[in-house]
């Protein structure tokens, strides 16, 4: 019965990992610790949410590169590029890629009004006296 109960819940997790969104790419040699990496996906994940207050799940499909030329983010393909395995380079790129997702394009005109709303509404003190 204990074996029946832990093979579904195995399965339950390979399931909810594919779910999540991250997937690897290694070229080379490169080793990392996959379950830490979804351990950070999650977690990033996680803090824009709370911090933005979206009330749903909002995880990106993250494709994460290793053995890379160089470390960065391809915002447009949901990439994450790093040369070696790196924690906090990582989670800044899942965390860039969750709040572009985020910010969906009518919201980003939105507060780009605003901002020029805001722009307008604002006087230099010196310009007071003219």
């Amino acid at each position: 019965m204990y074996r029946i109960a832990i093979g579904i819940l195995l399965l339950a997790g390979i399931s909810w990992a594919s779910d999540a969104g991250l997937s690897v790419t290694v070229k080379g040699r490169q080793k990392y610790p996959a379950a830490e990496a979804e351990k950070i996906y999650n977690s990033s994940c996680a803090a824009v949410k709370q911090d933005f207050g979206e009330s749903k799940a909002m995880c990106p499909s993250v494709v994460l590169i290793l053995g890379a030329d160089q470390d960065g983010v391809d915002l447009v393909h949901g990439q994450v590029f790093l040369m070696k395995w790196n924690r906090g380079l990582f989670a800044e790129g899942v965390v860039m890629l969750t709040f572009q997702k985020l910010m969906s394009v009518d919201r980003t005109l939105t507060l780009a009004k605003r901002a020029l709303s805001w722009a307008d509404a604002t006087v230099e003190v010196g310009q007071l006296d003219k």
